[in-house]
């Protein structure tokens, strides 16, 4: 499996990603709001988190907007 992370200007766009990964959509800002729901329905501030569970959940949510392909893309 390859994890590929979000580059510090934000985006995985010109990171030298292609396919999947390149999508300018997925943002440190999608992660970050995506953390303030969780925190609005009681779970803890993103702050409370390691990086590497900051890395599943992101992961998590790559894999959620786009979705593998049948043919084993992972």
């Amino acid at each position: 499996m390859v994890i590929s992370t979000v580059v510090a200007a934000g985006s995985l766009r010109g990171s030298g990603c292609t396919g999947r990964a390149a999508d300018p959509r997925f943002t440190l800002g999608l992660l970050f709001d995506v953390g303030k729901a969780l925190e609005a329905h009681g779970f803890p501030a993103l702050e409370a988190y390691t990086g590497r569970e900051l890395m599943r959940l992101q992961r998590a949510l790559f894999d959620f907007v786009h979705p593998p392909e049948k043919d084993g893309d992972r």
